[in-house]
């Protein structure tokens, strides 16, 4: 049926073509939603990282820290990058603190149809936590 003595025909080739490049394009934006959706979830790790690293101050001192550096997720640091968001660390008193993490300019930039892209932030006082986001969706806040 598809094929002849001579093969296949121009038709038929440009049917398979055109079946292989649907394939590819879904493929493609799936590959990209499932690799943004990493990057978040990377960020939001950090970030609870800082928030359990900043308790365990508090826990010891008192108070958070009051320079990044006295956490070990910023021993590198401070911003430090994760993924493609680069994490910043706002102090603002002894007994609270802000973390955010926002997408590196040029390399995940904020895109309002993509639920996989945003700045994340936690925000803390005195050991209670709020969540917040740009645009992140599912579990966060």
């Amino acid at each position: 049926m598809f094929f002849n003595k001579k093969g296949m025909t121009l038709i038929e080739l440009m049917i398979v073509v055109a079946i292989v490049g649907i394939l590819a394009s879904v493929a493609v934006v799936v590959y990209s939603n499932v690799r943004s959706k990493g990057y978040v979830t990377e960020a939001k790790q950090a970030l609870m990282t800082i928030y359990q690293e900043q308790e365990n101050y508090r826990a010891e001192h008192g108070t958070y820290a009051t320079n990044p550096s006295d956490l070990p997720f910023f021993k590198k640091g401070h911003p430090q990058t994760v993924g493609q968001y680069s994490v910043d660390l706002t102090l603002l008193n002894p007994n609270e603190f802000r973390a955010k993490a926002d997408p590196d300019s040029g390399k995940m930039a904020y895109k309002a149809n993509d639920k996989y892209t945003g700045w994340l932030e936690i925000y803390a006082t005195d050991g209670v936590m709020t969540k917040s986001s740009q645009h992140i969706a599912n579990d966060w806040p």
